[in-house]
């Protein structure tokens, strides 16, 4: 009987010692696959013409290019200064093969700022033993590696209603004071509503944009590059605090001027 499992990688950080990593495991799954294809052969209890093991190693560019092997004995993809240390990686597949037991295991892993869609860990086959033990070593593998830590992330569902109302906050005096420049006479009375709900309105167009974009800046699959200048993740986030303070000056500000007019 077939078994198939299956596990979602997500909120992780990816270096090129995790990708290099990972393929020694995928090495070491397919080197144990091919000395068991061996004895089976020496053994006679498969023919000498049965399909030995496959491996293939493939790796995405932010250039659109595409570099793979099937080589296991000199994966020239990992080597030292290589592609992993001088370009900048938007998702990698490594994948092996044994059709004469029905065994596939493939580790695909992509960055979704470049349309991937995080990762997984597939592993299948008849041997329900092997496929656990396989399944588990990955699994091992995967641990590992640094997790996706943000606590604005983490709490965006807190952070974008105040947000909204800040900005919606801040545009709704600047329209109030506006509108008191050409109608000093207004009455005060309930005057202040409508700027209010028109600034929410127009907050709402403006908050939701940020809210993406703060949310792009840790995403679930994030590969850094070796090339400090090629982060630019990391210099993005790094120049948060300036958006915060276009909305959380201006918001200070508005609530002086709201008490000196008031009063």
């Amino acid at each position: 009987m077939l078994e198939k499992r299956v596990y979602r990688i997500r909120n992780r950080v990816i270096k090129a010692a995790d990708i290099r990593n990972a393929s020694t495991v995928f090495i070491d799954i397919y080197k144990k696959l091919l000395k068991k294809h061996n004895e089976d052969i020496q053994s006679k209890a498969i023919s000498q013409y049965t399909h030995q093991p496959s491996i293939k190693f493939s790796i995405d560019t932010n250039d659109n290019a595409n570099y793979s092997s099937d080589n296991p004995d000199n994966p020239e993809l990992f080597n030292a200064n290589g592609i992993l240390d001088t370009k900048v990686i938007t998702g990698f597949t490594y994948y092996i093969s044994y059709y004469q037991e029905s065994l596939d295991v493939t580790l695909s892993l992509s960055d979704s700022r470049y349309g991937g869609h995080s990762g997984t860990i597939t592993v299948q086959g008849t041997d329900n033993d092997w496929v656990s033990a396989t399944f588990q070593k990955l699994q091992d593998c995967i641990t590992l590696w640094e997790s996706q830590k943000s606590q604005i992330k983490r709490y965006r569902w807190f952070f974008s209603p105040i947000l909204l109302l800040m900005t919606g906050w801040i545009l709704g005096t600047i329209i109030y004071y506006l509108v008191l420049l050409f109608q000093p006479n207004l009455s005060d009375n309930g005057s202040w509503l409508i700027p209010l709900l028109v600034g929410l309105w127009l907050a709402m167009s403006i908050s939701l944009p940020i809210g993406n974009y703060i949310d792009n800046l840790w995403p679930d699959i994030e590969f850094i590059p070796v090339p400090e200048h090629e982060r630019v993740l990391t210099k993005k986030r790094a120049q948060l605090g300036w958006i915060f303070s276009v909305i959380v000056v201006p918001f200070v500000i508005s609530i002086i001027l709201e008490l000196i007019f008031r009063h």
